[in-house]
């Protein structure tokens, strides 16, 4: 005698195993690891291990921080720091080492699946789209802020 049981299709397997995809908009974040490496082309850079949260949802995204000339590396520097309270030391143009710990808030924004030049698929993944200043943002500030809430 065999063994029964209900297959599931690709989808249903993707979607057990597959990466849990969050919703677009605004989250808090807390730096888990930070790790000093290179880019491709030879500049310092920060890898970033990310615990993104808001409610009960959460996930674990990586973003790389990127010490170049380039000024797009720079403002997203710019914004990290602003958004961890680190703008002074933004502001001198030395960063600590090690960000572990760190915590603020970032857009969250989801890439789509895409294919490499060696036909390699990447499935749709969340990438942070910016870090948001220290203050709240307004979106969050209007589900925490309510004054439609009654006591």
């Amino acid at each position: 005698m065999g063994f029964n049981f209900k297959p599931l299709s690709n989808q249903e397997l993707n979607d057990l195993t597959g990466p849990k995809i969050l919703e677009e908009g605004i989250y808090k974040f807390k730096v888990l690891k930070s790790k000093r490496t290179y880019s491709k082309a030879g500049n310092d850079m920060c890898e970033l291990q990310l615990k993104i949260y808001r409610d009960n949802l959460s996930a674990v995204i990586f973003d790389y921080l990127v010490f170049s000339d380039v000024p797009f590396n720079i403002l997203k520097v710019n914004h990290f720091c602003d958004s961890t309270g680190l703008f002074e030391q933004y502001k001198k143009g030395d960063l600590q080492e090690d960000l572990s710990g760190l915590e603020g808030y970032v857009k969250i924004s989801i890439k789509p699946e895409s294919k490499d030049s060696y036909g390699r698929i990447f499935p749709k993944r969340n990438v942070v789209h910016d870090y948001i200043k220290q203050e709240i943002p307004k979106e969050v500030a209007d589900v925490f802020f309510n004054d439609d809430v009654k006591f």
